[in-house]
């Protein structure tokens, strides 16, 4: 029985060792060996898949390794030696329990955040570089962040939480005693305080590269693109300053602005900044000046004439317009139609490629229609009514006296009154204008006057017996007076009759007697009429 339990417990010891040594196996980086976290063959023995979260294993750096991306403890407790130098490119996170144990020698070069969870065990015996924030995520510290070194040479970028506590004697800032940085103000170091460590001369050499680049050369009023590309570091924590021409100035990693003129040519500087770190790098902008395009024509023409499109300020040019038009030249001539009026522009290019655009409007006109109506013939009428035919709102008329004699009431209306006719013809002008193109037409009104005798002989031989008035209308009326203004004869609707007597019907003695006639529109006639018998 004995020796049976003697073999169980001496297999159960066996088991536990090779557990411990099978599934325990911390993670050590070849000695003496300059490499990358990310390399198997960085390991010894090679770590045929280096992950950057860990569970619950040590990590023993012995050599000169780089890490390029965040490393995460994760798990059980687990520690992370430093025995010679780690940079990380990003940012460290230790879980619960998990632990940092940096030894005489080492250097641990943090460019992001140094996260930790409840109690942390941070030991520093060598340098520690964090270069961005300190983060506590838990409720309470617990643990301890130490440093064997007087003044700790532990420097921390970030912000840093305000923490009184004797277990973090590196944070704790209120025990004057161990105030050793005249930046920081504490007993950790500061970015400034950085540079002016022995150290900082190799931490400089690891400071991000960077590289401008832009879109230059660029015709004024393009966008300017500077851009800034980094290297060699994690871009957490980085701060961009540009400055240039024109009193320029952007905090931005790729600033894109109006190149407004040629005073934005010049030389552009970047600055980029971490704790601890400055680059610069240059770049030459160019802002080539833009041509004037100018663009005109001689429009407005009518359809069916050839109107020029004329430009300037360039050494080539394109043209667009209306109906999808194109067209490549300076000048050129097109025929107004019903599809060549509109908006045409011009791209203009100049020798060093930059352009310009230059718009003008053609007009082309179409020919109107002039009417003016029909001819007209008056009787002892000497005004009229003149009635073109109308006009739409976007074409215009003007009626004009050609010869004879009238004035004309509206000039610009179709229809317009006309008094003053002579005896005669009278010819009249109806002008219709679509903006330069035209087209006339007249209209002739002859006006026929009635004819009143000056002497009558009223002998009953047949011949001039009556005051005959030629084509007298109706109620046409009839006054005669003697030298003295005696009325000798009237009639209300004179119908030729008077043959030289008076009202009472007796002979009127040959002399010259005055008359009246007065027509149906109103129009009075006088004059004088001898009775020679």
């Amino acid at each position: 029985m004995y020796a049976r339990m003697m073999r169980i417990i001496l297999f159960g010891f066996v088991f536990w060792f090779l557990g411990q040594s099978l599934f325990s196996q911390p993670y050590t980086t070849r000695d003496n060996f300059a490499g990358n976290w990310e390399d198997p063959e960085s390991w010894d023995p090679v770590w045929t898949n280096p992950i950057g979260t860990i569970y619950g294993e040590d990590v023993y750096i012995n050599g000169y390794i780089h890490a390029d991306s965040s490393l995460e403890f994760n798990g059980s407790a687990s520690t992370l030696y430093i025995n010679d130098t780690l940079i990380i490119n990003g940012n460290l996170h230790l879980d619960n329990n998990n632990s940092l144990i940096i030894n005489d020698g080492g250097i641990l070069i943090i460019k992001g955040n140094l996260t930790i969870n409840n109690m942390p065990v941070i030991s520093n015996g060598g340098y520690l570089i964090v270069t961005g924030n300190f983060v506590n995520n838990s409720s309470n510290y617990g643990g301890s962040f130490t440093s064997t070194r007087d003044p700790s040479r532990v420097f921390i970028g970030g912000t840093v939480p305000v923490i009184s506590d004797s277990s973090y004697p590196v944070l704790d800032c209120s025990d004057t005693a161990n105030i050793h940085y005249a930046y920081s103000n504490c007993s950790y170091g500061n970015g400034t305080d950085l540079m002016n460590d022995p150290i900082y001369i190799f931490f400089f050499s690891l400071c991000a590269q960077v590289e401008a680049t832009s879109n230059s050369p660029v015709c004024e009023g393009d966008s300017i693109n500077l851009n800034s590309s980094v290297i060699n570091t994690s871009t957490d924590g980085l701060s961009y300053s540009w400055s240039g021409p024109a009193n320029f100035t952007s905090t931005e990693q790729n600033p894109v602005f109006p190149a407004s003129d040629i005073s934005k040519t010049g030389q552009y500087i970047v600055s980029v900044t971490s704790p601890g770190c400055a680059i610069h790098d240059t770049i030459n902008i160019t802002v080539d000046e833009k041509p004037v395009a100018v663009a005109g024509n001689n429009s407005p023409v009518c359809e069916g004439e050839t109107f020029k499109l004329t430009s300037g300020g360039g050494i080539s040019y394109k043209w667009i317009g209306p109906d999808g038009y194109s067209g490549e030249g300076q000048n050129i001539d097109l025929v107004g139609n019903s599809s060549t009026p509109g908006l045409y522009q011009v791209t203009a290019t100049a020798a060093n490629g930059c352009t310009d655009t230059a718009t003008t409007i053609v007009v082309v006109n179409i020919y109107p229609v002039a009417d003016a109506g029909p001819d007209q013939i008056l009787d002892y009428v000497h005004e009229t009514s003149m009635n073109a035919l109308p006009v739409t709102s976007d074409l215009t008329g003007e009626w004009s006296l050609v010869s004879g004699a009238g004035s004309i009431a509206a000039i610009h209306s179709p229809s317009s009154s006309i008094t003053g006719l002579q005896t005669g013809n009278n010819k009249f002008m109806w002008t219709v204008r679509n903006g330069n193109c035209s087209d006339a037409d007249d209209v002739l009104i002859s006006v026929h006057d009635l004819f009143i005798p000056s002497v009558i002989t009223p002998n009953d031989d047949g011949i001039n017996d009556f005051f005959q008035i030629s084509g007298a209308p109706d109620k046409t009326e009839l006054v005669i007076f003697n030298r003295w203004g005696i009325i000798e004869y009237s009639s209300d609707n004179y119908l030729n009759e008077w043959d030289g007597r008076n009202s009472s019907n007796n002979l009127l003695q040959n002399d010259t007697y005055f008359y009246i006639v007065k027509y149906n529109n109103g129009k009075i006639k006088k004059g004088a009429v001898l009775i020679k018998r």
